[in-house]
């Protein structure tokens, strides 16, 4: 017996099945007995945990080092390639970006598979790992982390940021990219931390702690809120769902008007399996001498029961889940005793054909009456404050999310709200949300060069963006600023501009430039002019021009 038969949190646990199945008073009872019972058990066998239990073995030791050797070796590959200009690079990601991603993504399979081989490592009667099968504390990464490896310290879902100056510590030299600079520890609590791994220990702890004070003032008020608003709303005798001005919310309740503690299924007010091998397990005795419906027989009975007038007062869609079941059931009676019917014709092997899956009708009807008994039991009762249970539904799991907004590794502009923040603009109904995301299918959803083209056109580009560089030209009679595009990435990225395209972008933006002080050179080089001006010199109005061209949105033809 372990957290998952005993535990809270799951419909399938021992005290839930005797609450809904016996009542308040056994589940009472049956709690208080346990709670006796382990503590005189474990006085007598006694359970304590030792440094023993976490030392690793000389194997252990040298697989980890082994893994540490190799994940180094390929996170020094990967920043030499960046630094000789050969990172690909991943889609929507700068270098710098791709590099963070593929050296996460390294340590992450460090810390894993360091973590796998301790767990092999580990005999069965040890107590940490007994603690963290049976739920009573840990996780098998606290395990790990004492035994193995303690593995990359994030701070908002990446790596340790440069502080300081280009650093994250003074320990480290400048630009530096190793793991060891950017937070990884490859000490476990066992063999101890150095200094500067447990400097970035103490960084990654202390925003669990201001993350947690944070988000029980937000969730709090949120589920206040939540409270105050939906408190009126209570389940009446028709099985609507009303206010107290006696407004209607809902016509039936949940659309089913059933209570979700009562649902033994996922989706099902009982499960029709268990209590049929429940009902087969406790008449067993009883229906010896009655004969064993086959497969037609069954489903014949189930629809002159299901028609009688005690079942009249059950809704359609229960008794087509209980047709559906019963098919399931004959077909499977069917099917084993064709598979073992064979040529052989003895009066024997007939009795036990009939013993396979065996079912009679006395069984099938205390089936069905239990099912309805069930069914009517599990309707949602008068009177019931629906609103705040639904309030207090969405505050409870509140509580135990996360307030920060984390990012996709390797993926860039896909940072995205989820947690506390993301259940705020719900529930404010934020008109403006702070990560925006639409999901599109193609037309042609197997070709990337398509993509990138549709990607091109929906994106805001801008000038500097297509670019080479801005240059200052002075002449004896005249200055601008030359514009070269980048022919090679404008082409790359399937966008559909050209300089004529470009030159009417910058004459509707708001620098105010006029169309005849812009002026095309060739396909890839555009010069702007600045425009003669009483209250500021040419040179200032040429600084201003460089600033902000390269802030210009470039439009893309749409269709």
């Amino acid at each position: 017996m372990d957290k998952a038969t005993l535990g809270s949190g799951s419909k399938t646990n021992i005290f839930y099945i005797i609450l809904r199945d016996y009542g308040e008073v056994y589940a009472a009872d049956t709690l208080s007995r346990l709670a006796r019972l382990c503590p005189a058990f474990l006085s007598n066998r006694g359970f304590s945990i030792g440094i023993g239990d976490v030392t690793p073995g000389q194997g252990l030791i040298n697989a980890k080092n082994l893994l540490l050797d190799d994940g180094y070796r390929k996170c020094d590959g990967y920043i030499q390639d960046l630094e000789e200009g050969k990172l690909r690079t991943q889609p929507g990601c700068t270098e710098e970006e791709t590099l963070e991603a593929m050296i996460l993504k390294e340590l992450s399979v460090i810390r894993d598979h360091t973590g796998k081989a301790c767990l092999r490592e580990l005999d069965k009667s040890n107590s940490p790992l007994n603690m963290a099968i049976c739920g009573s504390k840990g996780s098998f990464i606290n395990i790990s982390q004492m035994i193995s490896c303690v593995g990359q310290q994030a701070i908002s879902g990446k790596r340790v940021p440069n502080g300081f100056e280009d650093r994250a510590l003074p320990h480290f030299e400048k630009h530096s990219k190793d793991p060891a600079a950017r937070g990884f520890v490859e000490n476990s609590f066992y063999s101890g931390l150095t200094p500067t791994e447990f400097f970035f220990h103490t960084m990654a702890g202390r925003e669990g702690l201001v993350d947690t004070a944070v988000k029980t003032a937000e969730t709090g008020y949120m589920q206040r809120r939540l409270v105050k608003s939906l408190e009126d709303l209570c389940s009446h005798y028709d099985l609507t769902v009303r206010t107290s001005t006696n407004d209607i919310v809902q016509f039936i309740y949940g659309g089913d008007g059933l209570d979700p503690v009562h649902m033994e299924g996922k989706d099902q007010p009982m499960d029709f399996r268990r209590v049929l091998d429940h009902i087969r397990a406790n008449t067993h005795s009883e229906v010896q001498q009655e004969p064993s419906l086959s497969g037609p027989q069954l489903i014949q009975f189930v629809e002159e029961v299901l028609n009688e007038e005690r079942f009249q007062d059950c809704t359609e869609d229960f008794k087509a889940d209980l047709r559906k079941f019963t098919e399931t059931v004959a077909e499977k009676i069917t099917r084993l005793r064709q598979k073992y019917k064979g040529s052989d014709k003895r009066k024997g092997k007939v009795l036990v054909l009939n013993q396979l899956e065996r079912i009679t009708n006395s069984q099938m009807d205390k089936f069905l009456y239990c099912c309805k008994d069930k069914r009517m039991r599990s309707q949602i009762e008068p009177g019931t404050a629906v609103g705040a249970i639904a309030a207090q539904s969405i505050g409870e799991p509140g509580t135990q999310m996360t307030l920060k907004t984390f990012h996709f590794a390797g993926v860039a502009s896909m940072n995205i709200t989820q947690g506390v923040p993301r259940i705020k603009e719900i529930i404010n109904a934020a008109k403006a949300i702070s990560t925006p995301i639409i999901t599109a299918q193609l037309e042609v959803d197997n070709d990337p060069e398509y993509g990138r083209m549709v990607k091109g056109r929906i994106e805001k580009t801008c000038l500097g963006e297509v670019t080479e560089y801005f240059e200052e030209v002075f002449l004896p009679d005249d200055c601008f600023i030359l514009i070269k595009l980048d022919m090679a990435r404008i082409s790359l990225h399937k966008l559909e501009v050209n300089a004529g395209s470009i030159k009417e972008s910058i004459c509707v933006s708001k620098l105010k430039v006029k169309a005849q002080h812009v002026k095309i050179q060739s396909e890839a080089v555009i010069t702007v002019h600045p425009q003669e001006s009483p209250k500021s010199s040419m040179y200032y109005i040429l600084q201003f021009l460089k600033k902000e061209l390269p802030k210009v949105m470039i439009k893309v033809r749409l269709f």
